[in-house]
């Protein structure tokens, strides 16, 4: 049998019709007597036999790097492998299959078993339609098109520079994408429609065409995952609209590895959501790494002005006289305001009567109903904030939020406090809660200039600035203040060591109440909500005084809080309300 080809293919020509040869010929013994003539000259049949033993060797195994990539499933199916920096983001319902089996089996079933090392992945659909996607791996561009060539498909489509292919097979009922690295090598999507009929595949194509359905093959890959504060957010949201608790710190906790380990975005989103958690020991362990990578200050015991209840006294006197009292935080450590709320009662006696927030939406309305709901902002959804907001106005500051963001967030903060305080009290006393560095009252060392800088100069007031964010927490002691001279290069006037716990608010007590739970053979977590209950009939929207994740075994829960009459929800990770009830703490 003499064929002849042209210059352009013969590579492709010889490796596909060699491959051929090789399914047909793998049973036989038959002495292989074949030549072929190209441009007119005769090679002897030893080149094909070597081209056969490459590809028979090449198709003896997996690849090594089968299962290699890491899947995340949440609303989507994200695929992630760090070894050739590729990720692609699948609908929810397509799950890995690591059933080596069944995949020897679908490969075979759609004619690929000579390509079996060139498989990454195989997903399948849990739901109907059902589905068959697999991912390959391709060094470059022949050895695809080598793949093409044998596969026929009906329709391949290059993009001009060769890094997007599309193609499409009606009778095979198969739709694929593959992109190309700068490595110049090819990851395949191929997606086979399992029932083989017009209406599923048609739902195929029109689903892998979608751009949600994305893959990326360059060193941006990981851009595919959403933020981590994004992903809790877009957790933290049940379907009847109120907050989830839960949802947010197990999907984080879950999907931890999506994340690289020392990506300090993640470590700050998961410590925000699982804060929200009295008894989270999600936050404790995340914390703890937050705290390895920050650097705090630190001073010996006699660097300390005063400790505890002298503390307490000391930061009092210090702010009598002044009219302007400015307090940070590190938004997800509730401590740094469980501070201020025990302060307030003291800061009123003083004549302070106002009190804003950074983390406050501005709401003209909590002044009037008494208590933030899940509208007044996202650090407000945090229970501790919400008793901080309640006690103040009880005791009758008046609460606004000053935070505006623009092209100098510093200075419309500034001019935000003093238009709801000065501007209509020359005569106010105000106790600010901002964020870690607003309160500097001079330039950093990058020469940026913060809010506190701007009082006094735009309108002649030195606050007292007080940072609960610079020093390391002193063990031996709940509280602890120290005058800034010279500890740290950052320019607030005193430096607070918090350790504050429950314990410290003389108002609260411990309650024990009984939850009734479904009996259930597996250890579920629920998340306990215990709202004030007037609140509760008033407004669903309110905000929880405390949450606790609880597991189906307990039955009795003792909870630190004033005295009040409560109701309490228990919800799943769905948002399923699983429980129901109320006691009242006398």
């Amino acid at each position: 049998m003499d064929v002849k080809i042209a210059n352009s293919d013969i590579f492709v020509w010889i490796v596909v019709h060699t491959q051929k040869m090789v399914i047909n010929i793998q049973n036989q013994k038959s002495a292989i007597m074949t030549h072929i003539q190209i441009n007119g000259r005769t090679r002897r049949i030893s080149i094909l036999i070597y081209v056969v033993l490459m590809l028979l060797s090449s198709c003896s195994s997996f690849n090594k790097q089968l299962y290699s990539g890491n899947v995340y499933l949440d609303v989507y199916s994200y695929y992630i492998n760090d070894s050739i920096d590729f990720s692609v983001k699948l609908a929810g319902d397509h799950i890995q299959n690591k059933d080596l089996k069944k995949l020897k089996r679908q490969i075979k079933t759609y004619d690929n078993t000579p390509f079996k090392n060139n498989f990454l992945e195989f997903f399948e659909t849990n739901s109907t339609p059902e589905y068959d996607v697999f991912l390959l791996y391709f060094k470059n561009n022949a050895d695809l098109k080598f793949y093409f060539s044998y596969k026929n498909f009906e329709s391949v489509n290059y993009s001009n520079d060769l890094k997007q292919i599309e193609l499409s097979d009606s009778t095979k009922y198969v739709y694929g994408k593959a992109k190309m690295n700068i490595d110049s090598a090819y990851v395949l999507l191929l997606a086979y429609s399992r029932d083989q009929n017009n209406s599923d595949y048609q739902l195929l194509i029109e689903e892998f065409s979608d751009p949600l359905y994305t893959s990326d093959f360059t060193n941006e890959y990981r851009s595919i995952l959403s933020q981590p504060f994004e992903k809790g957010f877009d957790n933290s949201v049940n379907f009847d609209k109120s907050i989830n608790y839960l949802r947010p710190i197990v999907q984080l906790k879950r999907h931890a590895n999506m994340y690289r380990k020392d990506d300090f975005q993640f470590i700050q989103a998961i410590c925000t959501y699982s804060s929200r958690v009295s008894n989270s020991t999600v936050f404790d362990d995340f914390f703890e790494k937050y705290r390895d990578k920050t650097l705090y200050t630190k001073i010996p015991n006699d660097g300390y002005l005063a400790k505890n209840e002298s503390a307490i006294k000391k930061i009092l006197s210090l702010s009598s006289n002044a009219k302007l009292v400015l307090f940070n935080e590190n938004h997800f450590n509730v401590k740094h305001r469980k501070l201020v709320r025990l302060l307030l009662k003291e800061y009123y006696e003083l004549g302070y009567r106002y009190l804003g927030l950074e983390a406050l939406t501005e709401d003209s309305l909590i002044n009037e109903i008494g208590y933030p709901t899940i509208n007044s902002g996202f650090y407000t959804n945090e229970p501790e904030m919400g008793s901080l907001i309640r006690e103040a106005i009880n005791l009758g500051f008046h609460v606004f939020g000053y935070d505006r963001f623009g092209k100098n967030r510093e200075l419309n903060q500034a001019k935000k406090i003093v238009k709801n305080t000065f501007e209509k009290d020359s005569e106010a006393k105000v106790v600010i809660l901002g964020g870690f560095d607003h309160i500097l009252e001079k330039e950093d060392k990058d020469a940026k200039k913060w809010m506190a800088s701007y009082f006094q100069e735009l309108y002649g007031i030195n606050p007292v600035t007080f940072s609960q964010t610079i020093l390391k927490p002193n063990k031996s002691s709940w509280l602890g203040i120290a005058k800034n001279d010279s500890i740290s290069p950052k320019s607030v006037d005193y430096l607070i060591s918090n350790n504050l716990s429950d314990s410290v608010f003389i108002n609260q007590k411990e309650k024990e109440f009984s939850i009734e739970l479904p009996e259930s053979k597996f250890n579920t977590e629920y998340i306990l909500s215990i709202y004030i209950k007037n609140e509760y009939l008033e407004d669903k929207d309110c905000i929880p005084i405390k949450n606790l994740i609880i597991s189906n075994s307990e039955d009795k829960v003792k909870a630190n809080l004033k005295k009040e009459s409560y109701i309490y929800t228990v919800k799943n990770e769905k948002g399923n309300l699983i429980a129901k009830g109320g006691f009242i703490n006398e």
